[in-house]
């Protein structure tokens, strides 16, 4: 499981979905992109997605798609947002991540496969790194 993989932050760890239930995911790879799309949703209920692709080409690979990790009845559902959330920083606001980040999002709701695939399209489309 070498990466660099797209990780969720949820405050008690960080999470791959590299493992699901113990077994490990058959489709998780290795990410080697120059610019990478990276989503992180959840629904309401019990239920959260890891998605990552190339943000040069390419259509969005789901690294994980299920429930929360161990203990989410007691800490992760349902899901508690008392404070206010910053795109492109662990929540120990510490130094310690390496890359660059450069653009983010917050949506309501957890989005179809549709509309990633196509948000990740418009990503594509915009030509990250291609000097345009």
């Amino acid at each position: 499981m070498d990466g660099p993989h797209v990780m969720a932050d949820l405050e008690m760890g960080v999470y791959d979905g590299a493992r699901a239930g113990g077994a490990v995911n058959a489709s998780y790879a290795r990410i080697n992109a120059s610019f990478v799309t990276a989503m992180v949703k959840g629904d309401a209920g019990n239920h959260w997605a890891i998605k990552w692709a190339d943000a040069q080409a390419g259509p969005l690979h789901t690294a994980f798609d299920g429930a929360r990790p161990g203990g989410a009845a007691t800490l992760y559902h349902p899901m508690k947002k008392p404070g206010g959330l910053v795109l492109g920083l662990g929540g120990d606001t510490s130094n310690g991540g390496v890359g660059t980040f450069y653009e983010g999002a917050i949506t309501r709701g957890f989005s179809s496969d549709e509309a990633d695939s196509a948000v990740q399209a418009d990503i594509v489309a915009a030509g990250y790194g291609l000097g345009g």
